[in-house]
């Protein structure tokens, strides 16, 4: 979701969330800039 108006007070300007679709289990996180997302992507993948 976005690029929001305003930054949040971290400065991030999108949400980036992923839902497991087996569980339901849902982690977003706040980002500031799109090319953030493989990182995010992994992070989520180890949980």
């Amino acid at each position: 979701m976005g690029p929001m108006k305003t930054k949040s007070k971290g400065g991030a300007r999108y949400v980036l969330t992923f839902v497991d679709d087996y569980s339901k289990y849902v982690v977003a996180y706040f980002i500031s800039k799109k090319s953030e997302v493989p990182n995010k992507f992994k992070m989520f993948m180890k949980l």
